[in-house]
């Protein structure tokens, strides 16, 4: 028989789920998190999953939302503290959180059940990454330290120290040899995987990393600073292959296309394309003011950049702009689009009255509104994963 407590809708609900989750699909995830520093952040990826959406609305819990109709499949709580980073797992059964106690918990997606708490970090956690084969996933944290867990039994197979500081960020190499860890100290750690040993250290920028990019065939990387600058590091030796500084002297974001081929720099004023090999520039979009960011698409050069309350596609090669997508009532804080390439999702926080978390789901091909998901925030009591000390 069904648990105590579960209604008929409830097991109706979780056996379509179990049937979508055989279909494949896409599913999109978003934690939006409060902080007392800041309007916020909200923090989305998109994974194999029909029409299911994760949302984090009060800090300590996410929810577990059909995008079709609107409407909570399951309430995920464990968390004490605010959930920071969230991510699913390879194949979207599984779900990864982690919050501001230096806890993350892996759930599963068709029942909203708790697999496991994986409890070592001694302070928030800032940021995870999953392997691709899904059997391991790599924390980073305020302690100063990034762990590599096994997935299946939620053992500690590695801790990685070097950092002197918060380590504010971690990557994955594409083919799960290596691990790029960055923080507020201003240094990229490149670790081997299997053994967890340093392999190489890169120490250019002045002060906190913000941001890295691993390039699709794991030879560089592309990262930024808090010190305005953006560079084109060997992922091998740490050398600046390439460097950059905003028209205003900061560079806001970086993206890398999936071919590789071009990265993107943000500031106040443009975001500018660059051809990698050569470091020739290719176009200046400068149809948005103030953006926030911007991603490629998976599979071609397009990009969406995002700011203020609206988002746009641009055709990189050109600088025209495909789409416009607007509707947001607050400042835009991501947007990510679907490994098909076929829908966006754009997540806001809004402070009229009471913080306002809002994901609207975009089609790419017409910029229509697809689905529109909103959520009252609460604050966390703990600084956030962007922020310096």
């Amino acid at each position: 028989g069904a648990p105590p407590g579960r209604s008929k809708r409830q097991r109706d609900v979780e056996r379509r789920v179990l049937r979508a989750e055989k279909e494949g699909g896409d599913i999109l995830a978003a934690a939006a998190d409060v902080l007392p520093d800041d309007i916020g952040s909200e923090i989305i990826s998109f994974v194999r999953f029909p029409y299911q959406v994760a949302s984090s609305g009060n800090s300590e819990t996410a929810v577990l939302w059909n995008a079709a109709t609107d409407q909570p499949l399951h309430t995920l709580r464990y968390h004490t503290y605010g959930i920071v980073c969230i991510r699913f797992l390879p194949g979207g059964a599984r779900i990864v959180t982690g919050d501001a106690d230096g806890v993350a918990a892996i759930w599963a997606v068709s029942s909203g059940r708790l697999l496991r708490a994986l409890h070592a970090h001694a302070d928030a956690v800032l940021g995870l990454d999953i392997f691709p084969a899904g059997d391991r996933l790599v924390t980073c944290s305020e302690d100063g330290t990034a762990i590599i867990w096994e997935v299946h039994s939620g053992n500690v197979l590695h801790t990685l120290r070097y950092h002197t500081g918060w380590v504010t960020g971690v990557a994955v190499f594409s083919d799960g040899s290596r691990v790029a860890t960055w923080g507020i100290d201003g240094h990229i750690a490149i670790w081997n995987a299997p053994f967890g040993a340093l392999l190489c250290v890169m120490g250019r920028f002045s002060s906190a990393v913000l941001g890295v990019n691993v390039f699709p065939d794991g030879s560089r990387l592309a990262a930024y600073g808090r010190d305005g600058s953006a560079a084109i590091l060997n992922a091998s030796s740490g050398d600046a292959l390439r460097e950059w500084h905003g028209s205003d002297g900061r560079v806001r974001c970086v993206a890398v296309s999936s071919s590789g081929a071009r990265v993107a720099t943000c500031d106040a004023a443009s975001i500018t394309i660059w051809d990698t090999t050569s470091g020739r520039r290719i176009t200046v979009l400068r149809s948005l003011r103030g953006h926030v960011g911007a991603h490629f698409f998976p599979w071609d050069d397009r990009l969406v950049a995002f700011g203020r309350s609206l988002a746009e596609i641009f055709d990189t090669e050109t600088g025209k702009v495909l789409r416009t997508l607007e509707g947001h009532s607050g400042m835009i804080q991501e947007a990510v689009v679907a490994p098909g390439g076929d829908m966006i999702a754009s997540c806001s926080v809004s402070l009229h009255r009471h913080a306002t978390g809002e994901t609207i789901v975009w089609d790419v091909a017409s910029g229509m509104r697809l689905h529109t998901l909103r959520l009252v925030l609460q604050r966390c009591s703990r600084r956030g994963p962007f922020l310096g000390p």
